[in-house]
């Protein structure tokens, strides 16, 4: 539990989601917290000609294995981290394309 939110409907106490999403257990409103963070994807458009680099990139930033960060980018284009805090992702997106690679957030 989060913390107790009250339902504007009815005054109803409410615990907060995890996910930013509450329903009231008595009318059925249903509240959405805008403070929740907004999770991203990152997309690797183009590996660029330093493949090593970007490995330890991901292997840094998204703690993967390097057989599965060979992988990754091995399949490029695609998404290669999903589920991030915005900060994250473009902390990884700019990680990305100083090692030559040219990334996006979705």
């Amino acid at each position: 539990m989060l913390g107790v939110l009250r339902c504007p409907n009815c005054s109803a106490p409410i615990e907060q989601a995890h996910a930013g999403r509450s329903v009231c257990p008595y009318c059925g409103v249903t509240l959405v917290d805008t403070a929740a963070p907004a999770l991203r994807a990152v997309r690797l458009e183009e590996v660029g000609a330093h493949k090593y680099k970007l490995i330890a990139v991901l292997r840094d930033h998204v703690k993967l294995s390097l057989g599965d960060a060979k992988r990754l980018i091995e399949t490029a284009p695609g998404i290669i981290a999903e589920g991030m805090e915005e900060r994250l992702a473009l902390a990884l997106v700019a990680a990305l394309e100083g090692a030559g690679a040219r990334a996006s957030v979705r």
